[in-house]
């Protein structure tokens, strides 16, 4: 019997190929809120030297996916390749900023990104769609780029508050989310539908430095797990 494809498999995603050297492991470790003190103690005085490299800032994402929400039925699936687009930016959820689109792709537990710079957007609970698609025309986005979002749609919001540490040799970086907000994105304006009492460890590093990576989570109890703020988000909304 032949094997039927669900819609999304259909569907062409246009996207540059990344570089070998372009990927990258990205581990993720979910505990709970209050063991954040436990965590900034245990990186204070880990041998790696791991420093805080900035403060901590919200980070705010729209996320899109396609009519046949491809994106989200990838990562449910289990593909090993897999991608989700984004559009990224810090501090106050509502403003006039100049967003950041990224592409991120997985393939197996490496990750990649293509990242572009946009054009001046006015943020608002009732931004739609068509305002969005306005908007990526007047962005100076590659041709395969704006191709694509053609056919892409709003599906969630979140926003969370991420701080950041560096080893001192510059090879690992340690992500830590907290404060996890998600809003809906349809109807007539954007509403919170939950706020996620998590803590999300995010390790980082290029694949050539993967013989070190054991030792760095040594001694720190949690889980190694699979975690999508976007797959949570849009479970809730829908």
């Amino acid at each position: 019997m032949q094997k039927t494809l669900k819609p999304y498999y259909m569907e062409t995603f246009m996207v540059k190929k990344p570089n070998d050297s372009e990927w990258r492991f990205e581990r993720k470790f979910v505990t709970e809120p209050w063991l954040i003190g436990h965590i900034k103690a245990w990186l204070s005085s880990h041998p790696a030297g791991f420093s805080e490299i900035y403060h901590t800032r919200t980070v705010n994402n729209i996320y899109l996916d396609s009519p046949t929400n491809r994106f989200f039925w990838e990562n449910i699936d289990g593909l090993a390749e897999r991608k989700k687009v984004r559009l990224r930016w810090y501090g106050p959820l509502y403003q006039c900023i100049e967003p950041t689109l990224e592409f991120k792709l997985k393939r197996g537990v490496v990750g990649a990104k293509e990242s572009y710079k946009g054009a001046k957007l006015d943020i608002t609970p009732h931004l739609r769609n068509e305002d969005l698609h306005r908007y990526f025309k007047t962005c100076d986005f590659p041709a395969h780029v704006k191709e694509t979002l053609k056919s892409l749609e709003m599906r969630l919001i979140n926003r969370y508050q991420r701080q950041y540490y560096l080893s001192l040799d510059s090879n690992f970086r340690i992500t830590l989310d907290t404060e996890l907000e998600y809003f809906e994105t349809h109807g007539s304006k954007a509403k919170q539908i939950e706020w996620e009492p998590k803590l999300i460890i995010e390790l980082k590093y290029n694949k050539q430095h993967e013989d070190k990576a054991t030792k760095i989570m040594q001694n720190l109890n949690v889980r190694l797990t699979k975690n999508s703020k976007y797959v949570t988000g849009f479970s809730l909304n829908h």
